[in-house]
């Protein structure tokens, strides 16, 4: 940004300093492969090198010396000479034999990717060497085949190759720099997108849009500052590139179905495991030069072929929201928005990728990239970034309709539970000469747990406590359904009340079942009970034997056996549903029958708390009843 300030000083002055360095033509130049230091002698014979036009990069030779000469009164008419190095390679550079700076990495041929590097020469005052010829020359190591441009080697004053290499900045600069605003908005989106998920984490799709959103921020981002002259070596650029591969071929066909609600299918998970291939491409950069340029040449071809598989993820909208006009309802006319905008995002980059594999799989190579890539670029990031911010416009609204629907069905759920306990609580009667504790505490905020303690009319205390399976609001209104059914039927005995509410369950349509158990206690300690597949009692800290029964719903016709026993003063019966035996520790532990039959004589209160500190898995009730 400082250059971009300074573009209307730094111009002129780049201009009137024209003349003040000049490039040293390939002509002037040959090259030898190889790696001899003694290459650098500026008395050498090299008659036998060639001429530097002609290199071109190839596996076996990754190293090579350049040397060119130049007129030796060019270094001392200069008062401050230098020389300017342009190479997609380590390299070190010589000047009479004598070192004078270097780059990169000259064992993996890594580089930095601000590539043209200065290189200050002594001044005429201070040795700068003489002689009718000057030999400079370059030891280079090329580690990229993409990146094997013949190496450009300016002669000139210092503050004017510096404005020159000022000037190519500014250049970029005024190139790029609309890329680099548009994907730094894409980048804040992903932030706001990432707000949105650590909001509601049930939201996958808004962390993967937020990746996506980083990683092509970064990629684009970085590619443009290597052209503003930011120093970043090779190794790190081609570990964004990965990163922004690996984006593109798997963070974006997942979220593009993740959004539309399908399984993302079969097809394109093979197309993003072929797609991952390609960054494996970049771990040649960690090898020596040779090795790299030997990986790259032999996995070229199938390289270019995986390009298909990535024009196929790009389309992965398409297979994701088809058929687009299936849903015509309100929310369909939303998620059709949310559509079209994926699709032209998916759109912009098939047509991109499209021509760049046609460019490398044919001889339209040049054409593309001298006439289409720019203006396929600029409308690939056009499109792009409209369709972030349009996702953003409508995922932000789709989750401010989520979180009033929550906010709504989270009262409805309250009202509901209070209901229930109301329900619940207003049925509790205890006959003369017992005592009772009841607790009840569901999983959620309605349960499918549910108990009944009345009179009946010879006073004799009766006691219903079950079980319907699943949980939440269906289970609940199931269990009313069943406290409704016992109205009018006080006269029934314990077995005939279990066979009346099996035969409601069953007519009723719904479906799963419900396990129960009735008890009758009279005045003088008498107590009879029936079981429909629910926990047998506990009789002072000891499990009562007796038939477990069918639960409700299973058969048309069930009959249910009787078990009698006395009470005596002082006895305790502890009922309680199986939210108490399936209490899972952390550690996936259930609580279990040695751990209730141990605290089975405690109050109510005391077991169900233990089983909640164990780990409250499902609706918990306890019920015990003592004999004065």
């Amino acid at each position: 940004m400082v250059a971009l300030a300074l573009t209307p000083f730094l111009a002129p002055m780049s201009w009137l300093n024209a003349q003040s360095y000049h490039l040293v033509a390939p002509g002037q130049c040959v090259f030898r492969a190889g790696d001899n230091p003694r290459w650098a002698d500026p008395s050498l014979d090299q008659s036998q090198w060639k001429p530097y036009e002609t290199w071109k990069l190839t596996p076996d030779e990754p190293s090579l010396w350049v040397r060119c000469h130049i007129a030796g009164a060019t270094l001392q008419s200069l008062s401050h000479p230098a020389l300017q190095v342009s190479a997609s390679a380590g390299y070190e550079l010589f000047l009479e034999g004598t070192s004078i700076g270097a780059s990169g990495n000259l064992r993996t041929g890594q580089f930095s990717e601000a590539r043209a590097q200065t290189f200050a020469v002594a001044s005429r005052n201070n040795a700068t060497p003489s002689g009718d010829n000057n030999v400079i020359a370059v030891h280079a190591v090329y580690g990229n085949l993409d990146a094997s441009d013949p190496i450009e080697l300016f002669v000139g004053e210092q503050r004017s190759l510096g404005e020159r290499y000022d000037a190519l900045v500014l250049g970029a600069i005024k190139k790029y720099s609309f890329f680099v605003i548009i994907f730094g908005i894409v980048g804040l989106t992903g932030c706001v997108v990432f707000g949105l998920y650590l909001n509601d984490r049930s939201r996958l799709e808004f962390l993967l849009l937020a990746i996506a959103c980083w990683c092509v921020a970064i990629f684009r981002i970085a590619g443009a500052c290597t052209s503003f002259g930011v120093p970043f070596s090779s190794v790190t650029y081609l570990v964004i590139v990965a990163i922004g591969q690996a984006s593109l071929v798997v963070v974006q066909p997942w979220f593009m179905f993740r959004l539309a609600g399908r399984p993302v299918p079969w097809f394109t998970r093979v197309a993003a495991l072929l797609g991952l291939l390609t960054p494996l491409e970049h771990v040649s950069a960690f090898l020596p030069a040779a090795a790299s340029l030997h990986l790259q040449a032999g996995f070229a071809p199938i390289y270019e072929k995986l390009g298909l598989c990535t024009v196929l993820i790009s389309l992965s909208p398409f297979f994701a929201f088809a058929p687009l006009f299936r849903n015509r309802t309100s929310s369909g006319s939303e998620m059709r928005a949310v559509a079209i905008c994926c699709m032209a995002w998916g759109t912009a980059d098939a047509v991109f990728f499209t021509g760049v594999f046609l460019a490398d799989n044919t001889s339209l190579q040049a054409a593309f990239h001298r006439y289409w890539e720019d203006p396929l670029l600029e409308a690939r990031v056009f499109t792009t970034v409209t369709a972030v911010i349009a996702l953003l416009a409508l995922l932000f609204r789709s989750q401010r309709a989520v979180a009033q629907e929550r906010a709504l069905l989270a009262g409805e759920m309250q009202a509901a539970r209070e209901i229930q306990g109301l329900l619940v609580n207003s049925t509790v009667q205890v006959a003369r000469g017992l005592t009772m504790e009841a607790v009840f505490h569901p999983a959620r905020e309605v349960g499918g747990d549910f108990y009944r303690c009345r009179l009946l009319p010879d006073g004799t205390q009766r006691i219903l406590l079950g079980d319907v399976s699943g949980k939440g609001a269906a289970a609940a209104m199931t269990a009313a359904m069943l406290l409704g059914a016992t109205e009018g039927h006080d006269n029934d005995s314990p077995s005939t009340l279990l066979g009346h509410l099996n035969h409601v369950f069953k007519h009723s349509g719904l479906g799963g079942f419900a396990t129960c158990l009735c008890l009758d206690v009279r005045a003088d300690g008498q107590a009879t009970f029936a079981n429909a597949g629910q926990l047998a009692p506990y009789r002072n800290g000891k499990e009562l034997q007796c038939d477990p029964g069918l639960p409700l719903g299973i058969l048309e016709t069930v009959s249910y056996s009787e078990t009698t026993l006395q009470l005596a003063p002082g006895d305790q019966l502890t009922l309680l549903s199986d939210g108490i035996l399936e209490a899972r520790s952390a550690s996936g532990e259930l609580f279990g029958f040695d751990r209730t039959a141990a605290i089975s004589t405690q109050s109510a209160e005391t077991i169900a708390r233990a089983a909640q500190a164990f780990g409250q898995d499902d609706d918990i009730t306890v019920l015990t009843l003592s004999r004065l």
